[in-house]
């Protein structure tokens, strides 16, 4: 089975992130991995999380257009720190990633396009 740890801002991507985990979910052999669906924990956030990443075998993040809230521990947005946590794990080969635009996004990178 293969586990995706799925990365977004939750409050302004609550709609896409909830179709992705239900389309990963609805694959064969497919896991969905989702920080808030996990059981209390007494890990600290970022360990809870690190180790969520660490287990994963792709990390899959959505990127709209805020930053979301920020890691007590680091004081970096939680997008930035779970990349980050990422980029580690896929250095040491553990996690494949994969990038997805939203609607919000795109839209804007078209305008911007057609305005050149």
């Amino acid at each position: 089975m293969l586990k995706v740890f799925l990365s977004s801002t939750i409050e302004d991507l609550k709609a896409e992130r909830h179709a992705a985990a239900d389309a990963i979910r609805a694959l064969k052999d497919f896991e969905c991995l989702l920080v808030e669906e996990e059981p209390p924990s007494t890990l600290p956030a970022e360990e809870l999380v690190r180790h969520l990443i660490e287990k994963s075998d792709i990390f899959l993040m959505i990127l709209g257009t805020r930053k979301g809230t920020e890691s007590p521990q680091s004081k970096q947005p939680w997008t930035r720190v779970e990349y980050e946590m990422a980029r580690t794990a896929l250095s040491s080969g553990t996690v494949r990633p994969h990038v997805l635009a939203n609607r919000a996004a795109a839209r804007l990178q078209r305008a911007r396009s057609a305005s050149l």
